[in-house]
């Protein structure tokens, strides 16, 4: 069963093994220097459920999980949670405590265990539906910061007979030297482009008072085509999603290409017998659509010569590294919103319920149940997100107790100051 619409927001909890953290990616400094990159944005297929799965198909599993209670290998959704255990083992590295298991899922699938952003969807009363392995964006970038290798990932999907659904790779410019939205739009409007695509879609969000642009795309193909490419303003989509960009970001424009069912598979043949994907790209790229130089003699816009700013972005493409994207957690979004906006409110109501503005145990118990309430909402996927976030600065992940004795720990401090 194909699910290419599935984008849900995710996280879940505590990460308790050890990652090589030499292989976390961060960005800094490393965009001016290259000017594009290209990365995988998507990752999605579906291992199927063989009809002869069974309790003694998979005594590998079971001894691995044999500190568990055989009685309950028994019932199937337990026996399929065993099975994903495995999965997530072999396919990402990921140990069983460190998944998160949900009783809901999307698109006809009942359950979902997790890996922050990286997920596996089953049913246990359809088992012809597979198990649906979705990588969205960021469950992209949690891939890269376990320091894993695609082309691994794909021989290994290839071996358990898996399908896949879709695969996302995005190019994206810092460099503005090929184009923008605006200009591909004159192109089209002023029909200085050949595509094997016969629409197009323009989509452009804004607000109404003041007309501030808070969105631009372009996108070719529909959701039923093999390929899809995309161009929007990727700076803009950060900023309105709050996240924080680099100061000297000025441009950040993507070009996103969708790759779905067999397209797929066509794809990671080319990507098996060669060093990169780049190549491929650029035969896609230059396949579907053409940006045209006029040529008033010639009635027939196919001979005419290919606008060199396009030419010129095609050329480029091999020498662009196939690299991580930079690390953008929900930490980060957290952190700047505390900042920025409740540091305020915070200051505030402690003065406002402050008798005498005095550092006293009236204040200090006032802190401490600020962050003990804190800490009685934060949920397992936050741990999770928590950890991700530690993991990518070369600390090491907490469990839930240590941060209970942290948050006592605080008010014993302030006490004793």
């Amino acid at each position: 069963m194909e699910n290419n619409s599935l984008e849900t927001p995710v996280t879940n909890r505590g990460v308790t093994h050890t990652i090589d953290n030499s292989k976390v990616f961060d960005f800094k400094g490393e965009i001016n220097k290259i000017g594009q990159y290209i990365l995988f944005d998507w990752f999605q297929f579906t291992i199927p459920i063989k009809d002869d799965d069974n309790v003694n198909t998979f005594e590998p599993v079971i001894l691995y999980f044999k500190k568990f209670n055989e009685a309950e290998i028994l019932n199937k959704l337990e026996f399929l949670k065993i099975k994903i255990y495995q999965l997530f083992k072999d396919l990402f590295n990921i140990e069983k405590q460190d998944l998160f298991f949900e009783d809901k899922g999307i698109n006809g699938y009942s359950h979902c265990i997790s890996y922050d952003n990286i997920r596996m969807y089953f049913s246990p009363s359809q088992p012809h539906m597979g198990i649906n392995v979705l990588m969205s964006g960021q469950g992209c970038r949690d891939f890269d910061i376990l320091g894993l290798d695609y082309k691994e990932l794909v021989k290994k999907v290839n071996d358990l007979g898996g399908k896949y659904n879709r695969v996302d790779i995005a190019i994206d410019d810092f460099s503005n030297e090929y184009f923008s939205l605006s200009k591909i739009k004159y192109y089209i409007e002023h029909k200085l482009v050949i595509s094997k695509f016969r629409t197009y879609f323009h989509m452009r969000k804004g607000i109404i008072e003041n007309n501030v642009i808070l969105g631009d795309t372009l996108q070719f193909g529909s959701r039923a085509s093999l390929v899809q490419i995309t161009f929007y303003d990727k700076l803009q989509e950060r900023k309105n999603n709050n996240y924080i960009v680099r100061d000297d970001i000025k441009y950040w424009v993507r070009t996103e290409l969708r790759f779905r069912n067999e397209k797929v598979s066509e794809l990671f043949e080319y990507y098996l017998n060669s060093t990169s994907l780049n190549q491929f790209v650029k035969g896609v790229l230059g396949e579907y659509m053409r940006f045209l130089k006029k040529n008033e003699s010639d009635d027939n816009k196919w001979r005419w010569e290919t606008a060199q700013w396009w030419t010129d972005y095609l050329e480029n493409m091999n020498n662009i590294k196939f690299v991580p994207a930079t690390l953008e957690t929900s930490i980060s979004r957290k952190k700047d919103w505390l900042i920025n906006s409740a540091s305020k409110s915070a200051l505030m109501c402690l003065i406002a319920d402050s008798p005498n503005l005095s550092v006293d145990d009236r204040t200090t118990d006032y802190l401490y149940q600020y962050f003990k309430l804190g800490f009685e909402k934060i949920k397992d996927k936050d741990l999770q997100s928590i950890n991700t976030y530690r993991i990518s600065k070369g600390n090491l992940p907490i469990e839930r107790e240590q941060m209970e004795d942290f948050v006592r720990d605080i008010k014993d401090q302030i006490i004793a100051m």
